[in-house]
C-alpha cells in the first residue's frame, strides 16, 4: 500500500512526530573527528532542522529524541552509552558552545536551553517556535503565534524582532541569508538578508525540506498548478538564484543532504533513497518506510510506521543495554 503524507504548512502532529529511529547500517563516510554535522557557526544542519530537528551531533556525541515515543532528550556517546538528560519531547534541537537549545513539545513548543550535561534547563523564548536555526549567536525561528512569521532573537532570547510576516516554513539560514518557503505565495522559494531586508523570490515552485549545502539549495518541489502528489521531485539550484534542476522522477520528501549524498523518502515506493548531488547513482538505502530524516553521528534517524498505522519504533536495541538516566550517573 502506498502511504501518502499530508503536506500542510505548519502541520506538526504529535502522533506522527513523537519518536525517531536509527536506521542501520551507518551512513557511509562519516568524519569521526568532525565537531558537528553542522557547519561552523551553526547549531544544527539545515537538513535536520527542516525535518524537525530530532538529532544533532556535537563533539562526538549525538543529542536526540529517545524512547519509544521520543519522550526523552538523550545524549548518545561515541561508545554507544545513552544518558537521558530530560524527560520531554524535544524538537528543532541545536547545540552551540556546550548549550542545547530545543523546542519543548511538552511545553507548547517554547524554546528551552540547558547545558550538554542536562543542567540548568530554562525557557529562552516564552512562545512557540518552529524551524529554529542558531547562527552566529542569533536565534532565527518561525512563530506559530504570528502566522509563522520569521523572528530573530539574541542567543539568550532577548531583543526579539520580527523580520518577515506571512506563513514562512522550512527556514534555513546559510551564509548570511535566510531561505524559506513562503506559503502566502503558494510555498514559493524566497530569500532575505539576516535582518529581513532584500527580500526576493528565487522561484515560484512549491518548495519543502530546504537544504543548503555547498552553495546549492536542495529541496522537494512541485510545479505550480500541478497536483500535490505529482511532479514533487528533488530539485537543486544555486543559493544565489537560477533555474531549478530536477534530479529525480519520484514523489519525494524528507530531504537531507549529508557528506555529498542526498537522502530522501520516495513516497511512490515507500522506501528511503540515496543519490549523488547531481541525481546519479540513485539507489535504495532502506526498504523500510521512514519520514523526517535526520542525520547525526553518521546515523540516519527517522520516524517509522508499523503496518498502516502511524505507530513508531526506536530501533537502537544495541544501545539500550547501556542506557542510564542522568540520576544514575
Amino acid at each position: 500500500m502506498k502511504l501518502k503524507k499530508g503536506l500542510i504548512a505548519g502541520f506538526l502532529c504529535a502522533a506522527l512526530l513523537c519518536g525517531c529511529s536509527v536506521n542501520e547500517p551507518s551512513i557511509d563516510g562519516p568524519n569521526p573527528n568532525a565537531e558537528s554535522t553542522a557547519a561552523a557557526g551553526y547549531g544544527n544542519s539545515s537538513g535536520n532542522i527542516t525535518n524537525y530537528g530530532s538529532a544533532v551531533e556535537f563533539e562526538g556525541n549525538i543529542y536526540c529524541q529517545y524512547g519509544n515515543k521520543g519522550e526523552k532528550l538523550a545524549k548518545i556517546g561515541p561508545d554507544g552509552k545513552v544518558t537521558v538528560l530530560r524527560e520531554t519531547m524535544p524538537y528543532f534541537i541545536n547545540v552551540v558552545n556546550d548549550v542545547i537549545y530545543y523546542a519543548d513539545g511538552n511545553d507548547s513548543f517554547k524554546l528551552h536551553r540547558m547545558t550538554t550535561d542536562g543542567e540548568g534547563d530554562e525557557v529562552v523564548i516564552n512562545a512557540s517556535v518552529y524551524y529554529v536555526n542558531i547562527y552566529n549567536n542569533y536565534i532565527y525561528f518561525a512563530s506559530p503565534n504570528d502566522d509563522y512569521a520569521i523572528y530573530r532573537a539574541n542567543a539568550d532570547g532577548s531583543e526579539t524582532q520580527k523580520l518577515h510576516g506571512g506563513n514562512c516554513q522550512y527556514i534555513t539560514v546559510y551564509n548570511d541569508t535566510i531561505y524559506f518557503s513562503n506559503f502566502t505565495n503558494g510555498g514559493a522559494l524566497y530569500a532575505c538578508a539576516l535582518d529581513g531586508s532584500n527580500e526576493r523570490m528565487l522561484n515560484e515552485m512549491n518548495t519543502m525540506y530546504i537544504n543548503a549545502y555547498e552553495n546549492y539549495l536542495y529541496y522537494s518541489g512541485k510545479i505550480p498548478g500541478t497536483d500535490e502528489y505529482t511532479e514533487k521531485a528533488v530539485y537543486r539550484q544555486p543559493t544565489v538564484g537560477g533555474q531549478p534542476e530536477k534530479l529525480n522522477n519520484a514523489e519525494s520528501g524528507d530531504i537531507n543532504v549529508y557528506n555529498g549524498k542526498i537522502y530522501y523518502t520516495d513516497w511512490d515506493t515507500n522506501k528511503i533513497m540515496r543519490m549523488n548531488l547531481d541525481g546519479t547513482e540513485n539507489e535504495v538505502y532502506s526498504d523500510v518506510y521512514g519520514t523526517y530524516l535526520n542525520i547525526a553521528g553518521g546515523k540516519l534517524f527517522c520516524v517509522r510506521y508499523v503496518g498502516d498505522k502511524k505507530e513508531l519504533s526506536f530501533n537502537i536495541e544495541n544501545l539500550r543495554e547501556n542506557t542510564q538516566t542522568k540520576e544514575e550517573k
